[in-house]
């Protein structure tokens, strides 16, 4: 009998703290969610990398650094040279003026320098903040110390202008390697290609 009466009492203590708790929490009832055995918890370690997101939740190891930022990269040298700009245009250029000194197609973030060699990474930090240039071209010889760099647009080119004696940031040092082996073997795969169609046409048509 007294242990029906205890086991009683303490049903009825139970049902009164989970009404307790149920107002005190302004709901009717506590849901508790499980955690599926098959995905551990993580457990992090001292060097482990957490990353908290823009939702609240919480990356670890290779996640968080993936969420992280990337290091700025090091500045290996810091130079002073003056700066200016060209275009694609045969009056600015030798040769075809979309193809570089290297063999490279003009793109953005092609400067010409003729005191860096072919590869290096700079930046002009004043100018453009931390935009990467690489170097694929080069300058008239008379221009020893300068970077000129490369713009699609003829009007940002001339209201580039020359900025003297502005710091240079060099990231890398390439290693002079050119592009002409690899631009060659292209436009031989294509004489070949149109080659072919014209062998094609020309079958079709004699049918």
């Amino acid at each position: 009998m007294k242990a029906y009466v205890n086991n009683r009492m303490f049903r009825h203590t139970r049902q009164i703290l989970g009404a307790l708790l149920a107002m005190s929490f302004g709901m009717s009832q506590i849901a508790v969610i499980p955690v599926s055995a098959a995905v551990p918890l993580p457990k992090p370690g001292i060097e482990t990398n957490l990353s908290v997101t823009t939702d609240g939740s919480i990356t670890v190891g290779d996640a968080a650094k993936a969420a992280a930022p990337a290091a700025k990269p090091e500045v290996i040298k810091t130079t002073h040279m003056d700066s200016t700009a060209y275009t694609s245009t045969p009056e600015e250029c030798d040769g075809d003026p979309f193809v570089t000194a290297d063999g490279s197609d003009v793109a953005d973030g092609v400067v010409a320098t003729n005191v860096l060699p072919f590869g290096t990474k700079i930046r002009l930090p004043t100018v453009f903040g931390d935009k990467i240039f690489t170097v694929h071209d080069r300058m008239n010889t008379r221009y020893s110390y300068r970077v000129d760099i490369w713009m699609a647009d003829h009007d940002a080119m001339i209201q580039y202008g020359l900025k003297r004696n502005i710091p240079i940031e060099v990231l890398s040092y390439g290693d002079n390697t050119t592009q002409w082996a690899a631009r060659a073997e292209k436009l031989k795969e294509q004489r070949v290609a149109e080659q072919h169609v014209k062998e094609i046409a020309l079958a079709d048509a004699k049918n």
